[in-house]
Parts: structure tokens; C-alpha cells; sequence
């Protein structure tokens, strides 16, 4: 058996110096993961020296895949036999190497090899990268964070509780008509008599914005520094009007005014306008970077560090900014990895030209995948005294977090004014018109962002039946439905055993699909749909959603405020009757059987709000084998109508969940009880919205978190998924969470028949809270 082959050093690349000691760089490669969504890339470079690596950031999320491949097969492979403290010689030999050089690519790569060198020679000296840069000049970065809201009150609520928690320095950003606008949440159809109603309008935003920072004022105070991001959208004529009407409120800085592209008339506008200008996040040549310092267009430099290829080339522009009295606010919102964060705090506690640091309050999968990263502390931080950047990276963890391409492409695509010429309302097509389709039609149709254009079911004649019923045109097959190209989202409501061959179909046609629960029949079929998915860069949801509501939303934050202490035990109780009194086809049901259809809706809210179960044990039975449907016709369940199932869950949780066809009004068990240390919170019902919710010892009502939807919005769901897509961000009732749970009924279906607890060992990337109930 043969050894694994070291990489091959290239004679060319080596130095033509002899080094001092036998230290050599070893293996460079890319890790990539996404542990709050985005993509996140970093560079992992090894050395001869066992223990001695560096980690550095290579973020660019737009298009992640390519900067793997320029380290993976171009710029890693020079770099094996270098002695890893030729810093300055590595960069400059891999940014002059490609020939058609820099662009945010082949930079980010350079970056993540850079920031790599500059960690090792921290380990190396026992030094963090601060102090090899001169050491400090200040204690700790001033950060501010990003307040948004629909309307301008919620955006200066939001504003609100950043200053509560000790910040003195917010970004301020509103919503307004149409899904268009930059960094707070729009209102779909605001121009519904458009070509594009979804669109985004200039002279809008050019009368609400001033309306948002004189209320700031008013409610905020005259104490905090206020910013805006304009995010490269007007004219320098446009830029210049706001930056007057902007006056009087006195912002800290206004950033990124005009594109990219008119950055030669930056120094006209920056003589026009009271308050600082800040730009470059774009910017992806160090060189270009050097020419608006020198050139008079700004005053505070806010580049991706990344993109500019490093600290390295980042050292030599905050020393032009020191000469020529130009700040630094380095880039650093969530598509930055907590290594770049590292970089640029390191630059900001080290140089006179420091301004403020943009800020981002990293979630708790984040800090799993990157032990180390900084934490503010009252608004401000701190570098971190460990050698190097004192971060590391868990790459068992990372991998629990896989990326999915396309994310900020699908919300930029639909970036237009109103005149556009395409609608921007999603249109969606129904597969499966039974049971629940009424209620998912009925819901969907008040959305106003939403438009069902057709359904479609296997069986023509109930097709035809619900389409006159509820006035939807229906298609003749699946193909003629995946063949409108008004479709956007396949919404597929069939029974269990047809989901994985439509959803499949669906998103082979190039559709989103949001699919009824559970996700597939088996592990492998859900997994299958899963990756799928994520090779052709489709979203795929899945039910239950009734964790969005507000009853399990307003438990999940009494969890998350530790208001009964650390949750120990959990009894689930899904009493669900025997359906065929009242369901008009039950034999479905009750082939899947009760856990696979309705337990499903606690496994989905308990692993939502505690993480992922680690192991399964289970018992069923059939209570009741002769059954009678509505018209008389006998039948048999055939999996079991009583189930009860026992989960481990990583938290530390025990789960006891009973699920059946058998009980229901005669019980006096139901909903969910989770109890922990210092009492027990418990949901009354476990799909309603509006359910009553108490907690303490003994458990009390409690208020929900904002006014609730009476019984179940079937198109909550839904509405969430496509706002994810349209907002470019991860939608809530993921594809990954789902194959989870079909994991677990799947060990719960073995554990049945072996009698002996069966492993679970996958995983999904943690739900968000909804924003009303952060």
C-alpha cells in the first residue's frame, strides 16, 4: 500500500535566496462553509513545522466556487517549498503570475494565502499580527451595526436597542415600496400599477430618507453617529441632493453614494457634500485603492480587505491614508469570515488613520465553525492577544454548514426600477389537489407578492373538480405545468410517495420547489433532493412550518433567554384521532402512519429550537387494524398507528414524543412540555398559531410575540421561502433541516423492528429566528 504522494514542489516558484532554517510550506487548500448562510471562504496553509498553519480569509461569496479553484489549482501549488515568512515576495509572485492580474478573484485568493503568512509568522514570533505591525496605538476598535426595519419606526426601534446594549454608533437603513431596497425589508407590489411592481424607485428614496434621519434625531438623540448606506445607486447630481437634505442630521458618514463606475467624479462630489464620504467596498485593485486616497475622493476607505489581496497590500494603503489624512473603515458585515474580521481590527488598533470598524454580531454556529472569534464588548473590539489571529477553524464543524451558490445573484437579478419589464410578483404552481390544497390556495392568494398561476394532479378529474371550485386554471400533466415559463416555484402538495418523483422533476425544470412534509420516504431520497438542489443552485423547502407562528416562536425565545434554565425534558403528545371520520381519502396516511405524518410537526419545532437529535429509540404498534373510510370501503393501516419514540438530542435534551391515529378529543394530553432547571415552558397546540403558551414554575401565561394568525396561515411558509429568495438570503424551513427529520423517522422505523436505539449522525444549519421574535 502505498503512501500519499507530498505535493510536488515547482523549481520556478522557490526563492533564489538561501533561507535560514529548514522551514517550508507544505499543503494549501480552500475550506469553504456557511454557518450563517453565506458563503464563507478561507485558506488553509500547512508547514513542515507539525502544528505550525495559518488561516486567512478568501471571502468572496458572489462567486466562492471560483476563488476554491484559484487556490486550489493555481496559486497553492506555487507555493509549496516556500519558506512561509516571504511574505512580501509570495504575494507579489502570485499577484504578477496570472499576467491579466487582480480582480476580486484572483485577489481573494492572493488574500487568503497572505492573511495564512501573516498568522504562521505571528505563531512563529509568539505574537499576535498587531503587534508585528508596530503594536497598538489605541485599545480596541469603535464599531457600529446596522439597524433596519419595514418602516421607519421599526428601524428606529431596532437603532434602539443597539444603543441600549452599549453601541454609540448605528447604520441606518429603511424599507420602502417594492423588494429593491438596500439593507432593510420592502413591501412586494408597491407599484402595482407598473410594468415592474417590485421595482425600486430613485426619487422615493430621494424624499423618505431625509424623513428617516430627521426622526432618528428626534427619537434617537443628538448623541449617537448616524451612517446610511446608499449602495452605489445615484447619480452624482442625485448623490449631491441627498447629501444636502441629509445636512442638518449630521451623519458620521455616507457611504458608497454612486457606482463604481463614476469614481473619477468622486472628488466633485465630495467637495458638495457636508458630511464625510465613504467608498471602496467594490474596489478590487490596490492600485485603483491608492488612486482615490491620493486623489482627493474620500474620506474614509472602506474596502473588503479580501479584495484587494490581503494585509499585505491593506498595510500600504492605511499608510497612505495616515499621510494624506483619509480614515479607514474597513468592510466587515457577515460575508466577511471572522478571520478577515481578525485582519482588519488588527490594522484598526495598530494605525493613527483609524475611523470606526463596521460590526457584526457573529450567531452561535459561526463561533462553533471558528473558535476565537472577536466578541465586542460595549460596542468596541478587541484583537485578540493569541499569536497570530488567535482563530481557528473546526473543519468538522464547517462541514456541517455547506454553501449554496447563487444566493446574492438571485436578490441583485431582481434589483430594477418600475418600469422593468418583467413582474416581479412569484408565481406559483400547485401540484396536488387534495386535502390541504384549499387551504395553501386560500392563504396564498392574500399574499400580495404572490400569485398561483395553475395546479395540476395526477388524477384529472379531482384537477378539474378543485380548479372549478376555486377558479384556478389547471394543467393537462406535469410536463405542460413545468413547461409555463411564468412558473417560479413548484409547490408540491401530493402524497408522501410521489414527492421525491415531482420535486426531482421540478427542479430539473429549473424551478424552486416547496414541497408538503415529510421531504422524501427514505434518508437517501431526501439526501438525493438535498444535493440535487444544491448542484443546480435551486432553492428547496419543505413543511412544517408552524414554527414560524407566533406561539412556537414565543417558546423558542423564552429558550433562548434561558427563562426556565437549560431544557432537560421534553414531552411531545400528538394525538391526532382517527382520520378517516373525517379525511376523504385516509388510506395515505395511514400507509406513511401517524409519526410520519403528524409527528413530524414536533420533530421539526423540538429540532428547530434545540438542535439536531443524535439518537433514536422506538416502539409501534397497529391499535386498530380494520378501518372504515367515509364511503364505507374497509381498509387496514399499513405501518403503525401508534408510535412512541424516544431522541437523545446533541443539546443534552431527552424527547418523549407519542404519535397516533387512535386518540384524540378524549384526551387530556397534548401539545408540548419542555422542562428545564428552573421551570417549564408549555405549547398548548402543536400547529396552531395562536396557541396559548405558559412558562415558569408553576408555568403561567405568557403574552406571544405579536398579535397571532387564529388557527393555521398555510402560506406562511411559503411566504417566508420566497422572500429568502428575493432577499438573497437562507430561507427558514430548509431542505437540509427536512432530511434531518426524515433521518430520525427512519431510525425510529428501525429502532421499531430491532428493538435497540439506532445513531443519527446528520445535521442542518440552524433555523433563524423570525426578525420580530430576535
Amino acid at each position: 500500500m502505498s503512501e500519499e504522494r507530498a505535493p510536488a514542489v515547482m523549481p520556478e516558484t522557490q526563492a533564489p535566496w538561501p533561507a535560514r532554517d529548514g522551514l517550508r510550506i507544505t499543503g494549501v487548500r480552500a475550506i469553504v462553509t456557511a454557518p450563517e448562510g453565506l458563503p464563507l471562504v478561507v485558506v488553509r496553509v500547512d508547514t513542515s513545522d507539525p502544528g505550525l498553519y495559518g488561516f486567512g480569509c478568501a471571502t468572496f461569496t458572489q462567486r466562492f466556487h471560483a476563488v476554491v479553484a484559484a487556490v486550489d489549482q493555481h496559486v497553492g501549488p506555487m507555493l509549496i517549498g516556500r519558506h512561509p515568512a516571504d511574505i512580501e515576495d509570495i504575494t507579489r509572485m502570485v499577484h504578477l503570475s496570472s499576467y491579466w492580474r487582480g480582480g476580486p478573484v484572483l485577489n481573494s485568493a492572493l488574500s487568503g494565502v497572505d492573511q495564512a503568512l501573516w498568522d504562521i509568522a505571528g505563531k512563529r514570533a509568539g505574537m499576535p499580527v498587531y503587534e508585528l505591525l508596530g503594536g497598538r496605538v489605541r485599545a480596541a476598535a469603535d464599531t457600529y451595526l446596522h439597524a433596519s426595519g419595514a418602516t421607519i419606526e421599526q428601524a428606529l426601534a431596532d437603532a434602539q436597542q443597539i444603543l441600549d446594549a452599549g453601541y454609540r454608533n448605528v447604520r441606518l437603513q429603511a424599507g420602502g415600496p417594492g423588494l429593491g431596497t438596500y439593507g432593510a425589508p420592502g413591501t412586494p407590489g408597491g407599484y402595482p400599477d407598473a410594468p415592474y411592481p417590485d421595482g425600486w424607485d430613485v426619487q422615493q428614496y430621494l424624499r423618505d430618507t431625509p424623513k428617516l434621519f430627521a426622526a432618528a434625531r428626534e427619537v434617537l438623540g443628538e448623541t449617537p453617529n448616524l451612517m446610511h448606506d446608499v449602495h452605489h445607486r445615484l447619480t452624482v447630481k442625485q448623490a449631491v441632493a441627498l447629501a444636502r437634505a441629509l445636512e442638518p442630521y449630521r451623519l458620521f458618514f455616507l457611504e458608497d453614494p454612486i457606482p463604481l463606475e463614476l469614481y473619477d467624479r468622486l472628488p466633485e462630489l465630495r467637495a458638495a457634500a457636508p458630511m464625510p464620504i465613504a467608498v471602496g467596498e467594490q474596489v478590487a485593485s490596490v492600485a485603483d485603492a491608492a488612486r482615490l486616497v491620493a486623489g482627493g475622493g474620500v474620506d474614509l476607505l472602506r474596502l473588503h480587505i479580501s479584495a484587494i489581496g490581503g494585509l499585505t497590500p491593506a498595510r500600504k494603503l492605511v499608510a497612505l491614508c495616515e499621510l494624506t489624512g483619509v480614515g479607514t473603515a474597513w468592510h466587515a458585515p457577515a460575508d466577511v469570515s471572522p478571520i478577515g474580521a481578525a485582519c482588519n481590527v488588527a490594522l484598526d488598533v495598530s494605525s493613527p488613520a483609524f475611523s470606526i470598524q463596521e460590526g457584526h454580531l457573529w450567531p452561535d454556529p459561526v463561533r462553533e465553525v471558528f473558535p476565537g472569534t472577536l466578541d465586542p464588548r460595549n460596542g468596541y473590539l478587541y484583537p485578540n492577544d493569541a499569536p497570530g489571529w488567535g482563530i481557528e477553524v473546526d473543519e468538522k464543524a464547517a462541514a456541517k454548514y455547506p454553501a449554496v451558490t447563487h444566493l446574492h445573484e438571485r436578490w441583485s437579478a431582481r434589483v430594477r426600477r418600475p418600469t422593468g419589464d418583467r413582474g416581479a410578483v412569484t408565481k406559483l404552481a400547485i401540484v396536488g389537489t387534495g386535502n390541504i390544497a384549499a387551504g395553501y390556495l386560500t392563504d396564498l392568494r392574500t399574499y400580495p407578492g404572490l400569485e398561483v398561476v395553475g395546479g395540476h394532479d395526477a388524477d384529472p378529474a379531482a384537477a378539474a373538480a378543485f380548479g372549478a371550485a376555486h377558479g384556478l386554471p389547471i394543467y393537462g400533466s406535469l410536463d405542460e405545468l413545468l413547461a409555463d415559463d411564468r412558473v417560479d416555484v413548484v409547490v408540491n402538495l401530493t402524497p408522501l410517495f410521489a414527492h421525491v418523483p415531482v420535486t426531482t422533476a421540478a427542479l430539473r425544470a429549473g424551478r424552486h420547489v416547496f414541497s408538503e412534509k415529510p421531504l422524501a420516504p427514505t434518508p437517501e431520497e431526501a439526501r438525493g433532493l438535498v444535493e440535487l438542489a444544491a448542484s443546480l443552485g435551486l432553492r428547496l423547502g419543505c413543511a412544517p412550518f408552524t414554527y414560524l407562528g407566533e406561539a412556537i416562536q414565543t417558546a423558542w425565545k423564552l429558550i433562548r433567554d434561558d427563562a426556565v434554565g437549560p431544557i432537560k425534558l421534553v414531552y411531545a403528545e400528538v394525538n391526532h384521532d382517527r382520520i378517516e371520520s373525517w379525511h376523504p381519502a385516509p388510506q395515505g396516511p395511514y400507509r406513511a402512519g401517524p409519526l410520519f405524518d403528524v409527528g413530524v410537526y414536533s420533530l421539526t419545532a423540538l429540532t428547530a429550537m434545540l438542535g439536531p437529535a443524535r439518537r433514536v429509540w422506538a416502539y409501534g404498534t397497529i391499535l386498530k387494524p380494520d378501518r372504515v373510510t367515509l364511503s364505507g370501503e374497509m381498509f387496514s393501516p399499513q405501518a403503525p398507528d401508534f408510535s412512541l419514540v424516544v431522541l437523545e438530542l446533541a443539546s443534552g435534551a431527552t424527547v418523549r414524543l407519542t404519535a397516533n391515529f387512535y386518540v384524540g378529543a378524549g384526551t387530556r394530553q397534548s401539545g408540548i412540555e419542555l422542562h428545564g432547571e428552573r421551570g417549564s415552558i408549555h405549547i398548548a397546540d402543536w400547529t396552531n398559531f395562536d396557541s396559548e403558551i405558559r412558562a415558569g414554575l408553576p408555568p403561567e401565561p405568557v403574552p406571544l410575540l405579536g398579535e397571532p394568525y387564529r388557527g393555521i396561515p398555510w402560506g406562511r411558509g411559503i411566504a417566508e421561502f420566497t422572500g429568502a429568495i428575493a432577499d438573497g438570503r437562507p430561507h427558514r424551513c430548509s431542505a437540509e433541516h427536512a432530511a434531518h427529520i426524515v433521518d430520525i423517522l427512519a431510525a425510529a422505523a428501525h429502532s421499531q423492528q430491532s428493538g435497540t436505539p439506532v445513531e443519527v449522525t446528520s445535521s442542518f444549519p440552524a433555523p433563524l429566528p423570525m426578525p420580530w421574535a430576535s
